[in-house]
């Protein structure tokens, strides 16, 4: 029962995190097509910051639990239903995909920039006492960040 509790969070903590910046995307792009949901960067991209992000706010998640924080959250992004992203992660992940690993490996950096910035969704102990950055300067980083690994990829889908 715990678990179901912390796939609930998990996916409410990456939504939270992810929606905006993918939102951002529409409107600069119009639409993010279907195809690109399904592309081996972008969805390691997604999948490891969705991991990320909820395992930061829950701590840990079994494997069941984590698909399905995984599987749900993309299925929110992309309107798309879940249970078609389980198995692509799981082909992705076991074959090695050199672009699904970049993807992940970026979606680490990018994670690591946002939190050492505190953007995102609130930790449960804040501690914006001890450092509150300009919200413009954090905001155009992570854009600029998000436009560069995110919306870059896509851009060369086209």
């Amino acid at each position: 029962m715990l678990q179901f509790l912390k796939v609930r969070q998990g996916r409410k903590a990456a939504i939270a995190t992810i929606a905006p910046l993918v939102e951002r995307s529409r409107t600069e792009l119009g639409e993010i097509p279907r195809y690109a949901w399904h592309d081996a960067y972008l969805l390691g991209f997604l999948v490891m910051l969705v991991s990320l992000e909820a395992r930061r706010i829950v701590g840990s998640l079994n494997s069941h639990a984590l698909g399905l924080v995984q599987t749900q959250t993309l299925a929110e992004l992309s309107g798309e239903p879940a249970s078609i992203y389980g198995e692509e992660i799981f082909l992705f992940s076991v074959n090695e995909d050199p672009e699904f690993h970049a993807g992940c490996y970026q979606a680490c950096v990018f994670h690591r920039t946002m939190r050492q910035h505190g953007w995102g969704y609130p930790d449960e102990n804040p501690q914006d006492d001890l450092w509150e950055p300009d919200r413009v300067d954090v905001e155009m980083t992570i854009c600029q960040l998000w436009f560069q690994l995110f919306e870059g990829r896509l851009a060369s889908l086209s």
